[in-house]
């Protein structure tokens, strides 16, 4: 039995092996590619290919860890079993090795939703919720300078002469319309 179960260890420990090497081949390939990945942006039906890019590549990068930490966890078990003189930990040290064959697979599935956690708990945190105010405020106030600036709702003349649409539209006060030059846009924290 000890014999069957190191046979299975090995076969892992050569599949776990082989995985690693395509892996760090994987890297470069993917990082040679991303420049141009990066340059066809500009195409709309392949600009999702970046995105998806930059997710394969932190799953790859991220699955070493991974890769680490089970392997640790089963020399760990293996070590255990031989102090105490019992074949349970041998069994899950076996099973830890090919656990880890398994583990780039499965930190590429779960990534998709640790970027959206992550997404959520950014907008929820009071940072989040902070820049997301004062965000709000720069656009609402940029697009109220733009419409100034454009000189939407003001009258053609200071004679108070009705444009040609024959709209009945007041000058605003404060005259600063497209003539007086235009106007500085706030800072994010509301001061001019």
């Amino acid at each position: 039995m000890v014999f069957l179960v190191a046979c299975v260890t090995a076969v892992g420990a050569l599949v776990l092996w082989v995985e690693l090497l395509v892996r760090s081949a994987l890297v470069y390939v993917l990082l040679t590619f991303f420049p141009i990945m990066a340059a066809l942006m500009i195409w709309p039906s392949a600009a999702g290919g970046v995105g998806r890019l930059v997710r394969l590549l932190v799953a790859i990068i991220l699955s070493k860890l991974v890769v680490v930490a089970v392997i640790a966890m089963g020399i760990a078990a293996a070590l255990a079993s031989g102090e105490a003189g019992s074949f349970e930990g041998l069994l899950v040290g076996a099973a830890m090795v090919v656990v880890a064959c398994f583990a780039p697979m499965a930190v590429h599935r779960l990534l998709p939703i640790l970027e959206e956690s992550v997404h959520v708990r950014g907008n929820l945190s009071a940072g989040g919720g902070a820049r997301n105010v004062v965000t709000a405020s720069y656009t609402v106030s940029s697009v109220q300078n733009l419409t100034a600036q454009l000189g939407f709702g003001r009258r053609a003349s200071a004679a108070g002469t009705p444009r040609a649409g024959g709209s009945d539209r007041r000058t605003p006060p404060s005259g600063g319309g497209p003539a007086s030059g235009p106007r500085p846009l706030p800072i994010a924290g509301g001061r001019q």
